[in-house]
């Protein structure tokens, strides 16, 4: 999804991810390319802040795929600790 915003040229994008290592890998792709803030969903005080000093015109959400369990369409046995 940053990648189709960006393609409108927007004047800044601010991104909020859930997992760091995911967030890491999008910074590492958009700060070549485009003007960003990449923060972590999950700091609610800097979500409400950029809320109110960047009065956003658009607001975009991808959800995650709840439900989805990767050892449910594992074919091979997950391992547990006793």
């Amino acid at each position: 999804m940053c990648r189709q915003v960006a393609r409108f040229n927007p004047k800044c994008t601010d991104v909020f991810h859930f997992c760091e290592n995911n967030l890491y890998r999008r910074e590492l792709e958009m700060k070549r390319r485009y003007p960003h803030v990449i923060r972590s969903v999950q700091d609610e005080t800097r979500v409400l802040q950029v809320s109110v000093w960047v009065r956003p015109h658009l607001v975009l959400h991808a959800a995650a795929r709840n439900g989805y369990s990767p050892a449910a369409v594992n074919t091979v046995p997950k391992i547990t600790e006793p």
